[in-house]
């Protein structure tokens, strides 16, 4: 059997993205509602270079407020000391809802609101 390892998240970023002086990566978190009451808040670390492959970090997008669709996997984390630290999602692609996937993102979270 094949291993599959895919996120797909969307919502809302809950600040600007932060970076380093060299903008190599972004650390970003959304809101992700999944009913009244039941919101998380995944992280993501998107790199300029991962591996072999570059690409080209929107940070015109990854700003607070943004609405946003995440494509992502996780990959185990550890701690300065090389300890196993739960596990981060590493973003693959990141790109604007539509203005209709918006829509209904929005009114999805309403509802859930009352």
């Amino acid at each position: 059997m094949e291993s599959i390892n895919i996120v797909s998240l969307s919502g809302r970023l809950t600040a600007d993205a932060f970076t380093n002086e060299s903008k190599s990566f972004a650390r970003f978190t959304i809101a992700h509602n999944f009913a009244k009451d039941k919101v998380v808040y995944p992280e993501f670390v998107m790199f300029a270079k991962n591996g072999k492959f570059e690409k080209k970090i929107p940070f015109d997008l990854l700003k607070k407020g943004a609405a946003v669709k995440v494509n992502a996997y996780f990959y185990p984390d550890t701690d300065k000391d090389g300890k196993p630290n739960g596990y981060k999602f590493v973003v693959k692609t990141v790109e604007p809802l539509t203005k209709e996937e918006e829509a209904a993102e929005d009114a999805a979270a309403k509802a859930d609101a009352e």
